[in-house]
C-alpha cells in the first residue's frame, strides 16, 4: 500500500512540475536567423526575403509549410493574414500579433509540426470561461 501511495505521488508531482515548467517557458519566436537554421537541420528547404513591409521567411517540406513575416508596420497584418489564410486552405496555425513590446509584428502561417520544426512556442493563456 505504501509503494502504490508513494508511486502515486511521484506522479502527481511529476505532473505538477511539468506543467509549471511549460508554463514558465512563455511564448518564443525566434528571429529570422535561428528560425532559418532550426527548419534547415529538419530538413526543410527555407528561404528568406525582404519585402517593402518587412522580412519574409518560406519553409517546406513535403506538404508541411511555413511563412513568417516580421513587419515594419501593423497596418499590413490584417491584409496579409486574409491573404494567408486563402493561399493555405490547408493551415494548422495562422496567427497576428500587432504593436507587441516584446514580438513587434508578425504574421505566421503553418501546417503540420512546421510551427515546432521552427522553434515557435506559443502559451495559451484563458481567461475566464
Amino acid at each position: 500500500m505504501k509503494k502504490l501511495f508513494a508511486l502515486v505521488m511521484v506522479t502527481v508531482l511529476a505532473a505538477l512540475m511539468t506543467a509549471c515548467y511549460a508554463d514558465g517557458r512563455g511564448t518564443y519566436f525566434p528571429d529570422s536567423g535561428e528560425m532559418q537554421k532550426n527548419l534547415t537541420d529538419k530538413g526543410y528547404n527555407v528561404s528568406i526575403e525582404d519585402t517593402d513591409s518587412g522580412e519574409h521567411l518560406m519553409g517546406g517540406k513535403g506538404d508541411t509549410f511555413i511563412e513568417f513575416y516580421w513587419l515594419d508596420s501593423p497596418d499590413d497584418a490584417k491584409g496579409l493574414s486574409d491573404e494567408l489564410a486563402a493561399h493555405h486552405a490547408n493551415y494548422k496555425e495562422l496567427r497576428s500579433i500587432t504593436n507587441s513590446d516584446e514580438h513587434g509584428n508578425i504574421v505566421f502561417c503553418s501546417n503540420g509540426s512546421a510551427m515546432d520544426d521552427a522553434g515557435i512556442q506559443i502559451v495559451e493563456v484563458k481567461v475566464g470561461d
